[in-house]
This record gives C-alpha cells, structure tokens and sequence, in this order.
C-alpha cells in the first residue's frame, strides 16, 4: 500500500499543502472548522508526519513527553488522564513513558525524549529519586494524646472543573474480589492491591491493630511539627531536580508531585491539606478518639500526616493514636480485627487511613468482625485513589487530584513554549543575570464525603468553625 503524504491529506480535506502544514505545526493560526476537517483526513487516511521533516523546517514538535514512575497507581492514571486532555484542547500529542519505579530508566527515559526534541517533558519522578529513598519505614512517632495548641489547619478548595469532579467522583477501575489467606473474612482487592503483589519488608510484619507506642506522654503527632506547632516543611527535594539540565537541556519541562524552592515549574497535590482535611472532617463530626493508621512511607504520606499533625495539635482534648501499620487493603482486614477486639469504650470512633487501599481493607475487616461502619466507628481515606475504591461501603476520602495536577503541568509546558516564542519575536531573550524563576502550583484538596463516615459528618460539631464538606460550593 503506498505511504500515505500531505498532499493526500490536502486533497482529501480540500485545503492547500499550506493549511495541513498550519494544522500539524501551528494549530492556532487555523480556524476551528478548517482544523477539525483537515484532523479528520488525516485520521481517516492514517496519515503519520515525518517527524524529523517537520523538526527541520522549523515547525517544532508538537508532542510532550510524560514519565510516570508506574502504571498501577489511581494518581498517575490520573495525572496521564487530566495531561492528555489538556494536551489534546492545545493541539499537542502526548508521549508516556514508564518507569517502572527504576531510578535508572526514569533517566533514559528522559534523555530519549530530549533527543527527540519533544516540546516539552512532564515528570512524575520515581518515589525514592526526589529526596531521599522513599522505601524506608519512617517512624510515625505518635502517643494518644495532643498535649499543646497550634494555628488552626487551613485546607482551603481548590480548581475542579464540575465534569471533572463528577466523573473523578464516581468513577472506580476495578471489581471487588476475594483475597487469599484473608486473616478475617474476605478483602475487597483493589487494584492497588493486586498491582502491588506480596507484601514486604516492614509491611510483611503481622498487623495487631494495636497502638504503635509505649509511652503515652511521648510527643503525639510531634516529630511533624516544628518549635512554633506548625507543620514542618518537607526538606528541598534533591537527587533528580539536580540533574535535570543535564538530562533534558532547555527543552520546557515540569515536575509534578512534588514541592520545591529549587529553580523550576512544579505542581503537587496539597497532600498535607489532605490530611488536615480529614482530619477536621473527624472533629466536625464530634469524635473524641480519632486513631491514625498507616506505615509512612512515602512523601506523600509524611505530608499528610503533617496535615493531621496541625489539627490534632489545634485540638488537644481529642485524644489522637497511631497505628504504625498497613499499606494495603489486605492489611486493614488484620488491623481492623485488632480494634475490634478491645473493649468497646478504648475503640477509636473515627479512623482515618493513610492510603485508600488501607480504608478499604478496614472499612471490611470491620464488617468482618460484626463492627459496624460508621455507626460504630466511621473510617476514611485521605489519598484521593480510585483503583481502591471497592467494597459493599463507599468510602470518606478526598478528591482525586491528579487529573488537575496532570492538567496544571501542560499548562505550565504552555506557558514556558510561548514565552520563549514570545522573546524570539520580539528579539528580547531575557537577561543573562535573571534570577532563575521558582514556580509552584498546589492542588488543593475537596472532601468527598460517602457511606464510610454516614451521617457523622452532617451532625453537631464541636465549637468552632466547620470546614466546608460540599464539593458543589467550592465549584460554583
């Protein structure tokens, strides 16, 4: 069959060679009509522009490169999901490339896209390959009580499109089923669960659902606090963000998930608000036990536990406990079983997980041991993760936020392609002494109130100011 070329597409949309040079380089300058006939012969011939022909006639690439660390996250499908749109509504194709939680192919990967002189690079680095390695347990260091005050914890609203948020709502990419070896009935399996496989390290220990402390004077929440009882700043990220210009030169590029003053573009979901969030969320309901459960870590996890950190510090007559424990659903059934044993006085009354996964797993190991969610005990996530959204009981967490954290990086590419155009027009490149520019957007975080919390969190709060539980008004 012969190779399809530009004058077929011409001809086939009945434009000049100019215009479907227009459409493939310079979408912009075609008007909405014209664009859309001459996409639809090129998609109906399969049509497929010579790359290095288009780069050397000087009309530029018009795909980004996107490197995820894995492909068995609820967040990095979302942030590919939230990319690709935005992406596609400028005219830019995109490019994934996968990680696979490899340091050393996170770098290949970058290089190939630079050389392919792609418009524009987003990364979502490898979890261990920012500041520090990741993998390793982190003391949570909690006790059950708060003993002093601090600011109260902000976790304002953020910029969800109304379709967005419905479909992020209700969407849910995988079915329950049985879990082997459950140790108390049967685990719901996310997909988080079955991506992730055998449980290792210090995740692999047997879970108690006891509290992961001995002394219950020692610091609470503490160590997530500085002197002043505010939350602790995460450490500047390092490792990649240094090698950076050397992997990928000038070509745009923004980091997503994380947070830094390092020169850059960055956008990161605002996990601390997402704890904080929920945490507020356990208070308004009038809880005077909350127990936080989860092994940290990750950075996205320390986060959040600092955001539950500024709420517990802000309210020291409810009484917080850490269980230092679980990452998957599977886990929460044992540590569910653990709880559910104690006398029903010593029973935290609000439970709030550190992954979504890990709430699925309680809400039914709860279930499991004839305890009942939530009118018994109200159980919440504060990840924001899809793939773990199973079970018969629909679960409190937040907001998925990586379509819009996806969303905000090509926007950011956008900005940083147009600006230098902008300079070569007007011959005005920017000065050899500027300051290199930090800029960072933050996704901020919406409750997404279910089954999980019932109707706690529309009853009588204690005194103070209630956060706002209704996605509807943060949009409007």
């Amino acid at each position: 069959m012969p190779k399809v070329t530009i004058q077929d597409v011409a001809h086939e949309a009945g434009v000049a060679l100019g215009t479907v040079s227009n459409v493939l380089n310079h979408p912009d300058r075609v008007r909405p009509a014209t664009l859309e006939r001459v996409r639809a012969a090129i998609d109906a011939l399969g049509y497929a522009p010579n790359q290095s022909a288009r780069l050397l006639a000087g009309g530029g690439s018009m795909t980004f490169g996107l490197v995820l660390p894995h492909l068995n996250s609820g967040f990095a499908l979302q942030v590919a999901n939230g990319a690709q749109h935005e992406a596609k509504r400028a005219g830019y194709d995109i490019l994934i490339a996968n990680a696979s939680e490899d340091a050393a192919l996170e770098r290949r990967h970058l290089r190939n896209l630079a050389g392919s002189q792609v418009a524009g690079i987003l990364l979502l680095p490898v979890n261990g390959d920012v500041d520090g390695d990741a993998s390793a347990p982190v003391s949570i260091g909690c006790a059950t009580e708060s003993t002093s005050t601090a600011a109260p914890a902000s976790a304002g609203g953020g910029t969800v499109d109304h379709a967005e948020a419905s479909a992020m709502a209700s969407s849910s990419a995988s079915t329950a089923m049985p879990a082997g070896g459950s140790p108390v009935g049967t685990a719901p399996v996310s997909a988080t669960d079955a991506a992730a496989g055998p449980v290792s390290g210090a995740a692999a220990k047997p879970v108690t659902g006891q509290p992961s402390f001995s002394d219950a004077s020692a610091g609470s929440l503490a160590p997530f606090l500085d002197d002043a009882g505010a939350a602790a700043p995460a450490d500047s990220p390092l490792g990649i963000l240094d090698e950076l210009p050397s992997l990928v030169g000038a070509i745009p590029l923004v980091c997503l998930g994380v947070e830094s003053t390092a020169p850059g573009y960055f956008v990161s979901a605002d996990n601390a608000g997402q704890g904080a969030l929920v945490a507020e969320a356990a208070i308004h309901a009038g809880a005077r036990h909350v127990a936080v459960v989860g092994l940290n870590r990750s950075r996205e996890t320390t986060a959040r536990l600092q955001g539950i950190a500024r709420v517990a510090q802000n309210n020291p007559d409810v009484r917080f406990e850490c269980i230092e424990e679980g990452r998957l659903a599977r886990d929460g059934i044992a540590i569910a079983d653990g709880i559910a044993v104690r006398p029903e006085g010593e029973r935290p009354t609000f439970i709030i997980a550190l992954t979504d996964s890990l709430a699925t797993g309680l809400i039914a190991g709860f279930a499991a041991a004839g305890v009942s969610v939530p009118d018994q005990v109200a159980v919440a996530g504060c990840e924001g993760d899809p793939l773990a959204w199973t079970g018969s009981i629909s679960q409190t967490t937040v907001v998925p936020s990586g379509y819009e954290v996806g969303r905000r990086g090509v926007q950011l590419l956008i900005e940083q392609i147009e600006v230098a155009k902008l300079a070569e027009l007007t011959g005005e490149p920017a000065p050899a002494d500027a300051e290199p520019e930090n800029r960072q957007v933050t996704v901020h975080p919406f409750l997404l109130q279910r089954a999980s919390t019932g109707a706690a969190l529309g009853g009588a709060g204690t005194a103070g100011a209630a956060p706002d539980l209704d996605i509807a008004t943060q949009l409007s």
